[in-house]
């Protein structure tokens, strides 16, 4: 980690989506600072409560990791890895319980484990998309949407086929899942898109 002015910048960025969950339109940099301000729209704070547990400590946990391990990549990645894995874990453990609170508690530590990857996917967005940081950012915000698009159509046929049992669903839920913690392997969450056409400007 060279902690030149860039690199804080991705830090920070990490820090205050953690504490507010996501930064839509809400945290625009001002400058480029190597600690840059951030406005806060109240929409955004307002959500942070659903995402307190999960997207705080992520954003805690990611500068001093970098700081360990000198990759905000490798951490990046890490995060998003591990919390993919976390939640499909959970909801394959409450596929087999059969009291409900406890199955909804595991449910519930799944979403946990969601929001991990979620300071890192937004940051990524920003740090990849450079100006175009909002369409890349939309981009990946619809394709996260199309699961919740196909899910009310899919859900039935699989029912159906799997006689009616729920714990089906929520495992093929849980593969997805598993999808996405291989997917954040692969995933270079730092380096922007455009660096081509900077270096020839520069």
């Amino acid at each position: 980690m060279d902690g030149g002015p860039r690199e804080h910048v991705a830090l920070e960025r990490e820090r205050a989506i953690g504490k507010t969950g996501k930064p839509a339109l809400g945290l625009v940099p001002v400058g480029m600072e190597p600690i840059p301000q951030y406005k806060c729209l109240d929409k955004n704070i307002q959500v942070a409560h659903r995402r307190l547990p999960s997207c705080w400590a992520t954003g805690w946990l990611t500068p001093r990791l970098v700081k360990r391990f000198g990759s905000l990549a490798r951490v990046r990645r890490g995060l998003g890895s591990a919390g993919c894995a976390l939640a499909c874990l959970m909801l394959l453990f409450a596929a087999h319980l059969k009291h409900p609170l406890l199955a909804m508690a595991a449910m519930g530590c799944s979403c946990l484990g969601n929001d991990m990857a979620m300071p890192g996917s937004w940051a990524g967005c920003m740090d990849l998309g450079g100006r175009f940081a909002g369409t890349l950012s939309g981009l990946m915000n619809t394709w996260g949407c199309i699961g919740g698009l196909l899910a009310p159509w899919t859900i039935p046929y699989i029912l159906q086929a799997a006689d009616n049992q729920w714990p089906v669903v929520i495992q093929v839920i849980a593969g997805w899942y598993f999808v996405g913690a291989l997917c954040w392997l692969g995933i270079d969450p730092v380096t922007p898109l455009d660096r081509l056409e900077r270096a020839a400007d520069g």
